[in-house]
């Protein structure tokens, strides 16, 4: 007697994050559908985690190869003064056959659009999309994709904008492994209450470009100081208000590490599940990346078990620890420069 066929409920693509050229090889190896990578001096990380102008070019042939695809993020909020600067880039871009960009800037996601209607533009986590309104906005300018908010967390509220996406055909990516930070992903301005502490950094890209990122403020490229995490520091306390104090101690700048959601996230037909950390080892995020492979086949297979979910849940909480050891020593760094006099 024939074996029943098992219907797999839709894949969603898994897209991992890499911060130089080994870390695109590995988490495209250990199961990531997608990887993205920063273009440098227009993305939200440290310079040290985005591959200059030639890496892209490396990174695209890689995943060409593996038969797998490569994400660009220009995720800042870019002058349009610059535009000229991105857009000799993302040229390079469609030549070498990369077809999907994260971007944040409005009237850059409008202006690339129109002049390459092939690409696929993912409005960034940084436009913190979390209402109908805001989703019909973007479209208008062109995204075909976008992440939705870390304010919305609960199951029931991903379902409702997944929804109200549905209704204007644009697809959905939600972040399972990460940080949220006290208003969303870009929706926080309290790092420019700390901006007599900025730095300015002047990069140069192998093609030529050059740009500055400042350091302190995350819209312009150079991470945020995360004063949120040192919420009764002497420093942090003399900058800000009550009222802003108040808003850092009710909505903490948490780690997650998503699995439970994961299966109502596949019912619900969200189109990418999505994996921070460009800034950590290419080994730690590797592995949490294979993991999540695990998670994602056995579930659309229906050979997910209670015992292979705790399996998996202590390797992810054993490579946590790992990479929050790594986390609290970068934060500890960051917080040295809002202690020297400004």
């Amino acid at each position: 007697m024939p074996k029943p066929q098992i219907t797999l409920k839709k894949a969603p693509e898994l897209l991992g994050p890499a911060g130089n050229l080994k870390m695109v090889q590995k988490i495209l190896k250990k199961g990531a559908d997608a990887v993205y990578v920063g273009a440098l001096g227009f993305s939200r990380r440290h310079s040290d985690y985005e591959l200059s102008h030639e890496e892209l070019r490396e990174a695209s042939s890689i995943a060409k190869a593996l038969d797998k695809k490569l994400r660009v993020a220009i995720n800042v909020d870019i002058d349009e003064q610059q535009f000229f600067k991105i857009m000799a880039k993302v040229e390079d871009y469609v030549e070498w056959g990369i077809r999907d960009l994260i971007v944040k800037t409005p009237h850059l996601i409008k202006l690339i659009k129109e002049r390459y209607p092939g690409v696929n533009i993912h409005a960034s986590v940084g436009c913190n999309i979390t209402s109908f309104e805001k989703i019909v906005y973007y479209k208008g300018l062109g995204i075909s994709q976008f992440v939705i908010s870390t304010l919305l967390k609960e199951l029931d509220q991903i379902k409702k904008i997944k929804e109200e996406a549905d209704k204007l055909n644009i697809k959905t990516e939600v972040l399972i492994y990460g940080n949220r930070c006290v208003k969303g992903v870009g929706g926080c301005r309290l790092y420019e209450r700390f901006e007599d502490h900025f730095q300015k950094i002047d990069l140069e890209d192998s093609d030529g470009t050059k740009t500055v990122k400042i350091m302190g403020n995350p819209d312009k490229g150079g991470i945020c100081f995360r004063p949120c995490i040192y919420i009764n520091d002497k420093i942090v306390l003399r900058k800000f208000h009550k009222m802003d104090l108040k808003v850092l101690k009710e909505n903490e700048n948490v780690f997650f590490s998503i699995t439970d959601d994961i299966p109502g996230y596949i019912e619900l037909g969200i189109d990418t599940l999505k994996i921070q950390g460009r800034e950590y080892p290419a080994e730690i995020i590797g592995e949490i990346t294979g993991n999540y492979r695990e998670f994602i086949d056995l579930y659309r297979e229906g050979r997910l078990t209670v015992k292979i979910i705790e399996k998996i849940k202590q390797r992810l909480g054993d490579l946590n620890k790992e990479r929050e050891g790594i986390r609290k020593h970068m934060s500890s760094e960051l917080h040295k420069l809002i202690s020297l006099p400004s």
